[in-house]
């Protein structure tokens, strides 16, 4: 699958600063992956997002996905930088992800064989109402990620001062056979 974007004036799209969504907290993800693989998303920043629990990118049931050099920042309400249901060998590598209330990156409900690696996040889970709170989740409450690598990635800035709530910097929940090495971390709640 390829996106293809013509401006008006005949200029390359790098330049250019292209909107997807309202700023209804109901709106759904900027970038929405179902049942679609064997696709590459790279060399993006996608930002703002309002929308109550979905991600800025936001995939199901969707294989052999690579994510490469994106920027992900400023989410909404309680919004996941990149959320992954279901789906495998997916790949988010050499991204920046920064300034999000909720998880940075989640990988849930079955995803098999996902990689996370060479990323930073920073500012994640600042959210004081609800949420996961997380730079980095595979598994969680609804079901396993397993066979998951989280590889060279740089932490900090994670969580908010309620040492009770739902923090994590690097949270493995009912997966198996995950390997987590090679990550720095600092200023972590938990």
């Amino acid at each position: 699958h390829l996106l293809y974007v013509w401006t008006l004036d005949g200029s390359g799209p790098s330049g250019h600063t292209m909107e997807a969504g309202s700023s209804s907290v109901a709106q759904g993800s900027a970038i929405l992956l179902r049942s679609i693989s064997y696709v590459t998303i790279q060399d993006l920043i996608l930002e703002k997002h309002s929308a109550t629990t979905k991600g800025l990118i936001e995939a199901s049931a969707s294989d052999h996905v690579i994510m490469s050099r994106l920027e992900i920042r400023y989410g909404g309400h309680q919004a996941y930088g990149m959320a992954f249901t279901g789906g495998d060998h997916n790949i988010i590598q050499d991204s920046l992800v920064h300034d999000l209330r909720n998880d940075g990156i989640y990988f849930k409900q079955s995803s098999t064989y996902d990689s996370v690696l060479r990323n930073t996040l920073y500012n994640i889970g600042q959210n004081t109402d609800a949420g996961d709170n997380g730079a980095i989740c595979l598994g969680g409450v609804n079901g396993a990620s397993d066979h998951g690598l989280v590889e060279g990635n740089l932490v900090y800035n994670v969580g908010h001062s309620d040492t009770t709530a739902h923090n994590h910097t690097i949270e493995v929940d009912r997966s198996n056979y995950t390997v987590v090495r090679y990550n720095q971390i600092y200023n972590s709640v938990k």
